[in-house]
C-alpha cells in the first residue's frame, strides 16, 4: 500500500553498517574523530538528517516516515488509499493543510474543518464570526475564528444594507440615531451623522433629523455653494444669479456681486445717495443718478433736513437736493417752477401744474398733473372774459350755443340758459337756449309776444316781444285788449 518510495525510506533508516564506497575515515556519517551524527539527527545515505515528528515539518510533497522526511507521491481513489495525514485529491495523495491554509473540503484540513475556504480552528457558525480576514483567502492572517471587523459581513449574516459591528453582532440603527457609516443604518444611509431615510447626498440637502430635507433658504451649513451664494430651499440648489439678474438678498448673487437696493445683482453694494444699479443700459453696474429720482435713497424721504417740504431728488450732478414738492420762485434741481412748487420733470401747458393745491384730486406736490376744473392760477386761459382749465390739461373754450354749466367754460365768458351765449342775456323776456323762443342757439333773443316760458313777468303778465313784460296797469295809463 505504501509503495516503493516508502520501502526505500525504511531500508535507509535500518542500515547501520558501512556500505561500499564508504568514507576512508570509517563508518558512515562519522567525523574525523569517529563521532556519529549529533543528537536529533540520523545518518541516511552517508548524510546526517534531522529527525521529524510529523508530516507538517516536512516539505509539502514529503511525508515523515520513520522519523525521516522523504518524498511521498501515491495515486489514490479514495482517502483510505493515503497514509494518515494525507487525503486523496484528484487521484493523488496530498498532505492535509494546517489552519489558515486555503481548502476546498473538510478532508483537506488537518483538523477536518474547512470554513470559508480556509482550514479553520472551529465551525465559526455564529453571527458576525469569521475565519477569513483581509482581502485574500489563506494569505497568512486566516484560520482562527473571531469577530468580523466593523463594516464587514463576510458570511452575509446581517439584514439589508447593515454589516457587523466588530463585537459579534449586526448594526441595526434606526432613522435619526447617530452613525458614522451607511452599514450601521437599517436604512442603508448615514447622512450628516445620523441614519437617514434617504441617501440625502444632493446639493443643499440635510438630514439632521433623520429625514432628508432642503437646507433653509439663505443658509449653506456644509459650504456647498460657490463663493458667497447660499441655498435655495425651493429648488434644493445653490443660487447663482449673475450680474444684472433680479434678486432680493446678497446670497442670491454670484461671488463678488451684491444685491442692490434696486433689486439686481450689482458690481458693488450701490447704497449711496443718487446711485442706482438698474439704470437702462447699465443694469448690474452701479452708476450715478443725474436729473432723475432715486427712490431708494434720495427720493425715499426727507434727507437730513436738506429737503424742506417733501422727497428729494438728484440734480444734474448726481447730488441729492430739493427738487419736488419744494417751494420755489425760479430755481429747481430739475424741472420748472410752476405755481410756486418745483417739478420732478418737465411740465408744460396752460393747465398743467406741480402744485398739489391746484391740481386734480390725488396729485402730489412736485408731480406734473392737470389743474383742477375751473382753476387758472396763472391766468393763462384767455377767453373773451374769464375761461378756466377743464381738468384734463387744457382751457375750456366752448363755442356759443353749446351746453355749459359755468361761465368759465365758454369762450364768450357767458353761460346763460345752459348754453354758451354771445351776451350775458340776463334781462326779462330774453333767452339764449335756442328753442322756439330763440331761433339761433347761443344768440341772445327777445322772447316772442305773449310768451313767458320762464315766468319772469309778474301778475300773470307776459313778454311783449321787445325784451320786456307788458305793463298795462291802470297806473300806466295804457289801454288793453286782452287779460294778458
Amino acid at each position: 500500500m505504501f509503495g516503493k518510495n516508502f520501502i526505500t525510506l525504511t531500508v535507509w533508516a535500518m542500515l547501520s553498517g558501512c556500505l561500499a564506497g564508504a568514507p576512508k575515515n570509517g563508518p558512515e556519517c562519522n567525523d574525523d574523530d569517529g563521532k556519529p551524527c549529533p543528537g536529533g539527527e540520523v545518518c541516511v545515505d552517508f548524510e546526517c538528517r534531522e529527525v521529524c515528528q510529523d508530516h507538517w515539518v516536512c516539505e509539502p510533497a514529503q511525508a515523515c516516515i520513520s522519523e525521516i522526511c522523504g518524498d511521498y507521491s501515491e495515486s489514490c481513489g479514495r482517502h483510505d488509499d493515503c497514509i494518515d495525514g494525507f487525503f486523496c485529491n484528484n487521484g493523488a495523495c496530498a498532505k492535509k493543510a494546517m489552519l489558515g491554509i486555503a481548502c476546498t473540503s473538510d478532508g483537506a484540513c488537518r483538523n477536518g474543518l474547512c470554513v470559508q475556504g480556509v482550514c479553520c480552528d472551529s465551525p465559526c457558525e455564529d453571527t458576525c464570526m469569521t475565519c477569513v480576514f483581509g482581502d485574500g483567502v489563506g494569505d497568512g492572517d486566516d484560520g482562527v475564528c473571531d469577530n468580523a471587523p466593523p463594516g464587514q459581513d463576510p458570511k452575509q449574516d446581517c439584514p439589508g444594507a447593515t454589516a457587523c459591528d466588530g463585537a459579534g453582532d449586526c448594526f441595526d440603527n434606526m432613522v435619526g440615531t447617530p452613525c458614522g457609516n451607511d452599514y450601521q443604518c437599517r436604512s442603508g444611509a448615514c447622512a450628516d451623522g445620523v441614519c437617514c431615510n434617504a441617501t440625502c447626498d444632493g446639493v443643499c440637502e440635510i438630514c439632521t433629523t433623520g429625514y432628508c430635507e432642503a437646507v433653509p433658504t439663505g443658509q449653506d451649513p456644509q459650504d456647498e455653494c460657490q463663493g458667497t451664494t447660499a441655498c435655495n430651499s425651493g429648488t434644493r440648489s445653490c443660487y447663482g444669479a449673475a450680474q444684472g439678474d433680479r434678486c432680493d438678498e446678497d446670497y442670491e448673487c454670484q461671488d463678488s456681486l451684491h444685491c442692490s437696493s434696486d433689486g439686481v445683482c450689482c458690481d458693488q453694494a450701490c447704497d449711496g445717495i443718487c446711485r442706482r444699479c438698474d439704470a437702462s443700459g447699465n443694469v448690474g453696474t452701479c452708476v450715478r443718478v443725474a436729473e432723475a429720482s432715486d427712490p431708494d435713497t434720495c427720493g425715499a424721504s426727507v434727507m437730513a433736513g436738506d429737503c424742506t417740504i417733501g422727497p428729494c431728488a438728484c440734480d444734474s450732478a448726481g447730488v441729492c437736493k430739493d427738487s419736488d414738492a419744494v417751494a420755489c420762485t425760479a430755481d429747481c434741481a430739475f424741472g420748472p417752477c410752476l405755481d410756486g412748487i418745483c417739478c420732478t420733470q418737465a411740465c408744460s401747458g396752460n393747465c398743467m401744474s406741480c402744485n398739489g393745491d391746484v391740481t386734480i384730486e390725488g396729485a402730489d406736490h412736485g408731480v406734473c398733473a392737470p389743474i383742477s376744473i375751473g382753476e387758472d392760477p396763472r391766468d393763462q386761459c384767455n377767453g373773451n372774459l374769464a375761461t378756466a382749465c377743464d381738468g384734463a390739461g387744457a382751457c375750456f373754450a366752448i363755442d356759443d350755443g353749446q351746453d355749459c354749466e359755468n361761465d368759465y367754460e365758454c369762450a364768450s365768458g357767458f353761460c346763460t340758459d345752459g348754453v354758451c351765449c354771445n351776451d350775458r342775456c340776463d334781462g326779462e323776456c330774453r333767452v339764449c337756449y335756442g328753442q322756439d323762443e330763440s331761433p339761433t342757439p347761443g344768440v341772445c333773443s327777445d322772447i316772442p309776444n305773449y310768451e313767458d316760458p320762464d315766468l319772469e313777468c309778474a301778475w300773470s303778465l307776459t313778454c311783449n316781444g321787445d325784451g320786456a313784460c307788458y305793463d298795462n296797469s291802470a297806473a300806466s295809463g295804457r289801454t288793453c285788449a286782452h287779460d294778458y
